[in-house]
Parts: C-alpha cells; structure tokens; sequence
C-alpha cells in the first residue's frame, strides 16, 4: 500500500532526528565525536531501523570502530531515549553501519580526478 510507504518514510525521518539529536546532545562519550545520523530505512512493521552513520572529515578505520563501540556502549539508552521522543508503542531495534554509498561516492569522484588529470 502506499500509504505504507509514506508511513514509513516519515517514521525514519523522524528517527533521524532524534538519533542525531540524542547522539549530539544527550550521550557524551567522546568515542562518538562527529558521527552523524546519515540516513534510516524502517522495516515494514517498524520493528527494526537501520541507522546509515559517517563521520565526515573524521573518518578514519580507526575512528569508526572506536564510534562502533561508543553506539554499542550506549545503544540501551540510544533506543530508549529515541523511543520515548518518538512516542511509538514499541521501541525500534536500531541498528548501526557506516554508510557505504558515501565510501563509494568518494571513490568514484577519486577516479573522475584521477582521469581528468591525465
């Protein structure tokens, strides 16, 4: 249905929101310093969010497992501070991932430098 849709278009938006608001405002482990909130996809039944993250100019391999263990050290209160802002019946699992289509963006623009300057 395409109500669905929208439905759950308009839920990870606001997910987005509040990650990005809790992990700049509410939870202060320095581990999570420039990680932002890039995108969130829902599941279907609103069980599930994928929360797509960067860390800008900050990306490092380094800097993303430290990120990684910062989210997994206070996902419990990451969900439970969301989940109360959102309203929602029932609190979201979220999952977290570094999002790859920037990687790959970044990529190809190295690319179209590399062969420009030939």
């Amino acid at each position: 249905m395409a109500g669905d849709g929208i439905r759950d278009a308009r839920v990870a938006d606001r997910v987005r929101q509040e990650l990005a608001n809790v992990l700049s405002r509410d939870v202060s482990d320095p581990r999570l310093e420039g990680v932002h909130v890039l995108r969130v996809v829902v599941s279907g039944d609103l069980q599930v969010a994928w929360a797509y993250i960067g860390l800008g100019h900050l990306d490092s391999p380094e800097n993303r497992r430290r990120a990684l263990k910062g989210i997994e050290s206070a996902k419990g209160r990451i969900r439970k501070l969301v989940s109360s802002r959102l309203g929602l019946r029932r609190a979201p699992e979220i999952r977290f991932s570094f999002d790859e289509a920037i990687d790959e963006q970044q990529r190809i623009l190295q690319l179209l430098d590399e062969v420009k300057g030939e």
